[in-house]
């Protein structure tokens, strides 16, 4: 599986900036199970190991391309991240 880049790319209408907070859940008690880190790293290994991955994304891609779904960002995003 090849690196994830930064593309410049959006989807029409996506949110773009979101900050999970889980503060209000957690003063009822509630505590994650897992990490942060461990959670990604799950998802990460998921998709090393689904074998259509790349096929369904290049499929997806191509199709919201086609639609005009994929908008490009500002050029600035790139320096923001």
């Amino acid at each position: 599986m090849t690196r994830l880049k930064i593309a410049g790319e959006l989807r029409f209408l996506d949110t773009r900036h979101i900050v999970s907070n889980i503060s209000n859940i957690a003063a009822l008690g509630w505590k994650p199970v897992n990490s942060l880190k461990k959670s990604v790293g799950d998802y990460v290994a998921w998709l090393k190991e689904e074998e259509a991955i790349q096929d369904l994304v290049e499929y997806t891609q191509k199709k919201m391309n086609d639609q005009g779904v994929i908008r490009k960002a500002k050029a600035n995003l790139k320096e923001r991240i």
